[in-house]
């Protein structure tokens, strides 16, 4: 059973976020692609580490706060199994970006990156291919997941051209208040439950929740500190979002566990 998260003040939240370790940031060397157009107009960057990574770069203060959404709940959907595409820091080079026209605009520097899956659908869709067993257990840890956010603004699922296996993508707006969410609206979200929309969308029976809802025992102080550290300092979250952000998800967390 993982430690009640609730018992953990302040000082203590700090004390632990800022000891986390943080991963190095891959570094991008290849241009491979436009993504899809969006307000990010992300591009598909190969990086040092091997791997493909879709890549949002911030270029202004609200796109900031959008990837840190985005390294957030990736963090957290990672160490839930939740089928959320792996984050990363991915630090973009001035020489890439001058190499490339394609990439005018976007500034260097640290940018949200999230493993590329080429053999998914490339437009938005939503709940689909919902009685497939496997695709049950993904929808079921995605209303977790989203629940465990408090608002999720944006549902929108990719799946994979030959097995339909679903994936959540693009989670900038979450939280009450989107990218602009402060630390009063945290406090204000809604209650902790399951997200009814998936659970209303595939039929979800509480014993699939149920299911799902076991995987919170992941989630410890340490993890959910270091799923709040991950945001680059550049991207302008500070300390006392940290916290507030990891108190956010103690408290959600034990209520969604019950």
């Amino acid at each position: 059973m993982a430690q009640h998260i609730g018992v953990i003040d302040s000082d203590e939240w700090l004390g632990l976020i800022r000891s986390s370790p943080r991963d190095v940031p891959v570094v991008a060397q290849s241009f491979r692609g436009i993504s899809f157009k969006s307000t990010f107009e992300p591009v598909v960057l190969g990086c040092s580490d091997g791997l493909d990574y879709i890549v949002k770069a911030p270029k202004n203060a609200e796109l900031k706060r959008a990837v840190c959404n985005e390294q957030v709940i990736g963090r957290l959907a990672a160490t839930l199994s939740a089928p959320v595409p792996a984050a990363k820091v991915v630090q973009i080079p001035q020489v890439l970006v001058d190499a490339h026209p394609e990439l005018a605009g976007i500034p260097a520097g640290p940018a949200h990156g999230s493993i590329y899956l080429p053999n998914t659908s490339k437009i938005r869709q939503g709940i689909k291919h919902a009685n497939m067993p496997a695709n049950r257990e993904r929808f079921a840890l995605l209303a977790i997941l989203y629940g465990l956010a408090g608002v999720a603004v944006e549902h929108q699922f990719f799946y994979e051209d030959e097995t339909q296996l679903v994936w959540s993508f693009d989670h900038g707006h979450f939280f009450l208040g989107g990218p602009n969410w402060t630390i009063a609206t945290l406090a204000a979200g809604r209650p902790a439950t399951a997200d009814k929309r998936i659970v209303n969308g595939c039929a979800l029976t509480p014993q699939e929740l149920h299911g799902a809802a076991r995987h919170l025992d992941d989630l410890t102080v340490e993890s959910i500190a270091q799923a709040v550290a991950s945001p680059d300092d550049a991207w302008g979250l500070s300390d006392p979002e940290r916290v507030a952000l990891a108190q956010h998800f103690g408290t959600r967390m034990n209520r969604l566990r019950g």
